[in-house]
């Protein structure tokens, strides 16, 4: 599990079979109460090339934990990639990844009238 400074926040980030909790991940999750999905967009630092090989996916299961060091970690968001793209800042790789709740299941639904 990943610490922080940050008041001993900890956090757990599962990307179809690839888990990581060793690196820097921030990420802001809106929840709705709408019929639109909930949305989580997701920055994950420093993977290596394998990994961001790994995970460029559409659909790709997104799990989102978080925490604190002594309570454990909870459930933020279950979801589907919508988009994941790679970035070179300063001396870090930055891996976005957008998502949505049932994004797959909205995107590929039929309708018969």
């Amino acid at each position: 599990m990943a610490t922080g400074e940050l008041f001993g926040r900890i956090a757990s980030v599962q990307v179809d079979e690839l888990e990581f909790e060793d690196l820097r991940v921030a990420f802001e999750a809106t929840k709705t109460i709408t019929k639109d999905p909930n949305k989580l967009d997701l920055k994950i630092y420093n993977l290596n090339e394998q990994s961001r090989g790994r995970i460029q996916k559409q659909d790709a299961v997104v799990i989102v934990q978080a925490g604190y060091v002594g309570t454990g970690l909870s459930q933020i968001f279950n979801g589907n990639a919508r988009t994941i793209a790679h970035s070179y800042s300063g001396v870090d790789w930055i891996t976005k990844v957008a998502c949505g709740d049932g994004e797959k299941a909205i995107r590929t639904a039929r309708i018969s009238k």
